[in-house]
């Protein structure tokens, strides 16, 4: 799934440069309008509100507590 390719240790260390991350949130834009789930939209909408660099978003502990939840209900 897109939106979790975050958690790709390749992927995550493309998405430390600028043009990378502005791609990445593109593609979630155009997930959220696509996506019927409510899990993973609430999923998008708190990458969305992730302040920090987005490579390290994988190493948010509350973060990957809402993946796994969602990946519960997904998959």
């Amino acid at each position: 799934m897109a939106i979790l390719s975050f958690n790709n240790t390749m992927i995550a260390s493309k998405i430390q440069h600028s043009l990378c991350q502005i791609k990445y949130r593109e593609l979630l834009i155009m997930m959220k309008l696509k996506v019927l789930a409510p899990s993973v939209k609430e999923l998008i909408d708190e990458i969305e509100k992730y302040k920090g660099p987005l490579h390290r978003l994988k190493d948010q502990s509350d973060f990957k507590e809402k993946v796994d939840n969602m990946r519960k209900i997904v998959f």
